[in-house]
C-alpha cells in the first residue's frame, strides 16, 4: 500500500471504521514505514488530547433546565392539538396487528392465484420440452471432435 493511500485511511484505521483487509494491510504498511507511523501517533495523541477532561465543558444546569422545559410546552402543545389519527396505545397495536393480518390474508390470495399459474406453465414448457428431446439422436463421443 502505498503511503498516500494509507495517510487518507489513517483517520478510519484510528476509528476501526475499516474492513479487516485493509486494516491488515495498514499495519504491514506501518511495520516498514515510519513515516506513517509517526503519522498515526500523532493521530492517536491529538485523539486522546481532545478526549481528555480539560477540553471538555458541560453546560451549564440553567440551559438543560430550559430545554427541557421548551421540550414539554412542546409536547403539551402537540397533546393539545391531536388528530383524528391519534390513537392511545391500545388503539395503535390493535391498528398494528389489523395491518399485519391484511398482509397475511394478502400474500395468501396472491399464492392461491399466482402458484396455480406457475405450475401450469411449467407443465406447458415440460410437455413441449419432450418431443423436442426425443427427436434428438444421440451422437457417439470421439475424442477427435474434441480438440
Amino acid at each position: 500500500m502505498a503511503c498516500d493511500d494509507n495517510v487518507r485511511l489513517l483517520h478510519g484505521y484510528l476509528d476501526c471504521e475499516l474492513d479487516l483487509v485493509t486494516s491488515l494491510e495498514i499495519e504491514e504498511h506501518l511495520k516498514t514505514c515510519a513515516d506513517c507511523t509517526q503519522e498515526l501517533r500523532g493521530q492517536q495523541t491529538l485523539s486522546k488530547a481532545f478526549r481528555s477532561s480539560s477540553l471538555y465543558e458541560r453546560a451549564p444546569k440553567s440551559l438543560e433546565a430550559s430545554i427541557r422545559a421548551s421540550l414539554s410546552a412542546e409536547a403539551n402543545k402537540i397533546r393539545g392539538n391531536r388528530s383524528v389519527l391519534a390513537f392511545s396505545p391500545a388503539r395503535r397495536a390493535l391498528v398494528n396487528w389489523l395491518g399485519v393480518a391484511a398482509a397475511i390474508v394478502f400474500a395468501v390470495l396472491l399464492a392461491w392465484r399466482v402458484l396455480p399459474t406457475l405450475s401450469e406453465r411449467s407443465d406447458m414448457v415440460v410437455t413441449k420440452a419432450i418431443p423436442k428431446l426425443s427427436s434428438i439422436t444421440p451422437r457417439p463421443i470421439c475424442v477427435e471432435n474434441l480438440t
